[in-house]
């Protein structure tokens, strides 16, 4: 639709780059997305990933630096080696 209303005052050309304008801010906004509870448990991390679910439920303050460090049980997370009892 914005392509309709702009191709009325642009010729192709300006349209064009005005289409590969808009999707940068987007790009660069992605990079700020925080990564997930389940990939932060993938790579061993399970304290942040118990406060990034925290925090996405609204349960804990931003500020979490007091948190105690609870671990996630070993079939879902893995124990403290890094072993992944689904590896086997």
């Amino acid at each position: 639709m914005l392509c309709y209303i702009l191709g009325f005052f642009f010729d192709w050309v300006n349209l064009s780059l005005i289409g590969a304008i808009i999707p940068v801010p987007f790009l660069m906004l992605m990079c700020m997305i925080p990564e997930t509870p389940r990939y932060q448990v993938s790579k061993n991390r399970e304290r942040d990933a118990k406060v990034g679910q925290a925090i996405g439920v609204g349960d804990v303050p931003r500020s979490h630096s007091r948190l105690p460090r609870q671990g996630l049980s070993p079939v879902a997370a893995g124990d403290e080696r890094g072993h992944n009892p689904r590896d086997a």
